[in-house]
């Protein structure tokens, strides 16, 4: 057992350090790299500096806001920060207490969030599956391209952490930490909610105890303090919901996922059209639903029934709203995608390393284009 861990935390270090080492030098390289925006994307931006700041664009400037200066709201239809759950800016609020400023205080979190993570993941997978599997879940979740927004001010890293934990110890019947783990990813992000549907259908179908049931409903109790939080400030308790409309972001329905689809098929059978980007990040959007679904279809009774049911309330929120805008992100954030991909992989072991192969360059021009303020999600 000793052996087992030694293994586990040797391997996860590895994996977590090299792939820190690349997202974080090709960030810092950047500025020394001529890059232009791809054609009919205009970066209105200055040239970047090297420096913490390059971790700090597009949703890592809004949490500095909150961070340094608290949160604001008015419902006139523009941009706010209450659109931003709380539990990243207060942790790194937090560390700055130590005389850090945001930015490297920000990637200390998402540093040590992200290595915790993959070490909990590590030990869930090998104990339901084996340690192939949670090998190449690990490798996955480290090096696909999404991975730059673990290490950048963003709250995939500390939501994977905090849902990994949830879902690995309700999976276990340790309710205690379940319970906790479950208030802070509703802190999180709203997407954590989804735990309380995950949670509930698995009390009914394994006829747990009433305990369970309890539990079922505390990741909640993160969303309805954020909530009193806007209640009091902000005499709005969904100011954070009506944020959203400055991103013209609230619930699309199933018709914007529907203008997405024929939007992609289109770009698929006709060529491009040059200097036309969106056709394509709609196709590679839609190619990741699809795939999210396919795995899910596929290997449901692998994943086990709270890793599943969390995939399927995951997929059926996002379904629900129909944004596909940041889709990437929220799939990469459904840790037990990571885990199906992982065991098809475990069968197909060529196909991983072709996989994580092509992800190396993409991982690196993203992270690039992300310091020179591109919009990468």
């Amino acid at each position: 057992m000793l052996q087992r861990q030694k293994n586990a935390i040797v391997y996860v270090t590895i994996i977590w350090l090299l792939s820190r080492l690349l997202i974080v030098a090709a960030i810092q390289l950047a500025p020394f790299i001529a890059f232009e925006p791809p054609a009919g994307e205009s970066l209105e931006r200055p040239d970047p500096v090297i420096g913490w700041e390059l971790f700090a664009h597009w949703d890592g400037e809004w949490y500095r806001q909150i961070a340094t200066e608290g949160y604001t709201f008015v419902r006139d239809g523009k941009q706010h920060s209450t659109a931003f759950f709380p539990l990243f800016p207060l942790m790194v609020r937090l560390v700055m207490f130590t005389g850090l400023s945001f930015e490297p205080a920000a990637f200390l979190i998402n540093a040590l969030s992200f290595w915790a993570a993959l070490y909990l993941l590590y030990q869930w997978v090998e104990e339901r599956q084996n340690k192939a599997i949670a090998r190449w879940a690990v490798a996955t979740l480290a090096w696909l391209p999404m991975s730059l927004f673990t290490v950048v001010a963003y709250t995939e890293t500390l939501f994977i952490l905090c849902t990994t934990a949830a879902l690995k110890a309700f999976d276990e019947q340790n309710y205690r930490w379940a319970s906790f783990w479950g208030i802070l990813s509703g802190a999180t992000r709203v997407p954590g909610f989804v735990l309380v549907p995950t949670f509930l259908l698995t009390s009914v179908r394994q006829k747990r105890p009433w305990i369970a049931y309890l539990v079922s409903c505390t990741p909640a109790l993160g969303l309805a303090a954020y909530g009193l939080y806007c209640l009091i400030t902000f005499q709005n308790p969904l100011a954070f919901y009506y944020a959203q409309e400055g991103w013209a972001q609230l619930n699309q329905g199933w018709m914007g996922l529907i203008v997405a689809f024929f939007h992609s098929t289109l770009a698929t059978l006709i060529p491009i059209v040059p200097g036309d980007v969106l056709q394509f990040h709609l196709a590679f959007r839609v190619f990741i639903i699809l795939g999210g679904v396919w795995l899910l279809a596929y290997y449901h009774r692998r994943l086990g029934f709270v890793g599943s049911i969390y995939t399927l309330c995951s997929l059926s929120l996002f379904f629900y709203s129909g944004n596909v805008i940041s889709v990437h992100r929220f799939i990469y954030g459904v840790v037990p995608i990571s885990i199906a991909l992982a065991i098809f992989l475990s069968h197909h072991p060529k196909w991983g390393y072709l996989m994580i192969a092509a992800s190396l360059p993409v991982l690196i021009w993203t992270s690039i284009r992300f310091a020179h303020f591109g919009f990468v999600g």
